[in-house]
């Protein structure tokens, strides 16, 4: 994840390109916040969005991807950052051995890198099937890297008072309001991957 806007994306996404030298790059910021499925395919290139998908789908977090034509003479390789921090202790096992683990010191985490070598012959087939083979060795796990709120947290951060009613339809642009268990989550779908995950 790396700004272009996302018609462009969504119109390189749909030309499926067969080689990696003809995929455009789609920039958004590295840690962008991944709150729904369905907008992945817009803000992860092409070749890794099944992989992240998998990803999201067991609750592990995906901080930043590329693999695009720069890739063959910049970084010479297609990449997926994982927040290694939010993993369960079982994926932590996994990816120590499937990753390349250190620190990133810029936005102060941890991550887990899966690489793949790309060049001018790599193909999107190569690169998808290579991520998915790897992001596939994971576990589902709970969902620990989305945080949801309180009355009182959502007062304090956008410094309500005390005595103002908070009506949760004044921050559904940024939280859903979970009736059940009173606490605001960054999306509806978060809301039901977290707690379903608890249910199991």
């Amino acid at each position: 994840m790396k700004e272009k806007n996302n018609f462009e994306a969504n119109t390189i996404q749909a030309e499926t390109p067969k080689l990696l030298k003809d995929v455009k790059e789609i920039s958004e910021d590295r840690g962008q916040f991944i709150g729904r499925r369905d907008v992945i395919k817009n803000i992860v290139e092409f070749p890794l969005v099944k992989a992240v998908e998998e990803l999201y789908d067991k609750n592990i977090r995906t901080t930043e991807t590329t693999a695009n034509r720069g890739d063959i003479a910049n970084r010479k390789k297609a990449v997926i950052v994982i927040d290694f921090d939010t993993l369960s202790e079982e994926n932590k096992e996994i990816a120590n051995k499937i990753c390349k683990v250190g620190a990133n010191k810029v936005d102060e985490y941890n991550y887990a890198e899966i690489s793949f070598p790309v060049d001018d012959s790599t193909t999107v087939q190569e690169i998808e099937d290579r991520m998915l083979t790897a992001t596939q060795q994971f576990k589902i796990q709970p969902l620990l890297w989305a945080q949801s709120r309180t009355e009182a947290e959502i007062r304090k951060f956008f410094n309500i008072p005390a005595e103002e009613n908070i009506d949760p339809q004044d921050y559904a642009d940024h939280y859903y309001y979970d009736q059940e268990s009173k606490l605001f989550y960054p999306s509806e779908e978060i809301c039901r991957k977290v707690k379903g995950f608890k249910e199991k």
